[in-house]
């Protein structure tokens, strides 16, 4: 399988970044690759990053190239890549694709307009096949990509951070959790739930370490506890947040930076009392949360609407 980005500008491939419009996305994809892939959640964009891809002008005007896209962010129209092109591998000529219609199911007017495909055909096999490749050229090209220290160890690890995604810890109360997600949502941004998201094999520990480069997080403290000091006349429990939610608060801190996380506290519960600015905001039903998030959100650059 392998990305097919064509683009009508004979210079688009020339910065190493280019825009391509939510519509145009997967394009000219097979239904089955397309219910795949229509979902943009880290999982798939790490995905697509580890596809090859061929960049390509319409009608072939020049040579094509072959790279991997290094980073993909996604705005509320568009999504923004930044890409580099194997060091090894030479120049597709101009007419090459059009002899390789059938493998790579290009047809008639596939070549005539620019969008961002995915196709199912093995992209060197093809070109090997085709004596636009010889085969030492592609191992070199692949043994250069997994020892060089650019691209090395980066299958399921995302190394890239994602202003567009929020992270959000939350415990039992799904009511809080579906009211942050749709606020998220509703700033054009992209909610990362953890128990969402495939395992892939990974522990706990390890998927909030994969799932966490993200451009900031919300921390749902809510009343789902209770506890109680042990060192204190007995006055009753407590209302507390999920252990959880509280180790993963600190741990976020720490990758992300304070200034990238915010909790939002609902009803009167404990919380951490030995960490300075920390920003806690007032999970209130009135919904006044929603513009103090978004001022934390907006001081902290994410991209919102």
């Amino acid at each position: 399988m392998f990305n097919f980005l064509m683009s009508s500008d004979p210079e688009a491939w020339d910065k190493g970044v280019y825009e391509y419009p939510l519509d145009r996305f997967l394009e000219g994809t097979d239904e089955k690759i397309r219910a795949k892939y229509k979902d943009l959640n880290l999982v798939n964009l790490e995905a697509l990053k580890q596809l090859p891809t061929l960049f390509t002008v319409e009608g072939e005007q020049k040579e094509s190239r072959i790279g991997y896209i290094e980073n993909i962010k996604v705005r509320s129209k568009a999504l923004y890549i930044e890409f580099a092109f194997d060091p090894i591998l030479p120049l597709i000529p101009q007419g090459a694709l059009k002899q390789l219609d059938k493998p790579f199911d290009i047809g008639r007017w596939g070549l005539n307009r620019t969008r961002w495909m995915i196709k199912e055909a093995d992209l060197f096999f093809e070109l090997v096949k085709a004596n636009f490749l010889i085969q030492k050229q592609v191992d070199a090209a692949l043994f250069f990509r997994k020892h060089n220290s650019h691209g090395a160890n980066r299958q399921n690890n995302i190394d890239v951070l994602n202003n567009d995604h929020v992270f959000i810890v939350h415990g039992h109360d799904d009511e809080a959790k579906v009211e942050a997600v749709s606020f998220v949502k509703s700033v054009g941004l992209t909610p990362i739930i953890l128990h969402e998201q495939a395992s892939q094999g990974k522990t706990i520990i390890e998927k909030i370490e994969a799932y966490t480069n993200v451009g900031f997080a919300i921390v749902l403290y809510t009343p789902c506890d209770l506890g109680s000091a042990k060192n204190v006349a007995y006055k009753g429990f407590n209302p507390r947040a999920r252990q959880n939610v509280v180790l993963e608060h600190g741990y976020l801190m720490a990758k992300l930076g304070r200034s990238k996380v915010a909790a939002l506290v609902k009803g009167s519960i404990e919380t951490p009392n030995d960490i300075s600015g920390v920003v806690y905001i007032n999970f209130d039903s009135q919904g006044n949360w929603k513009n103090e998030l978004r001022r934390e959100l907006s001081v902290a650059g994410a991209p919102i609407v």
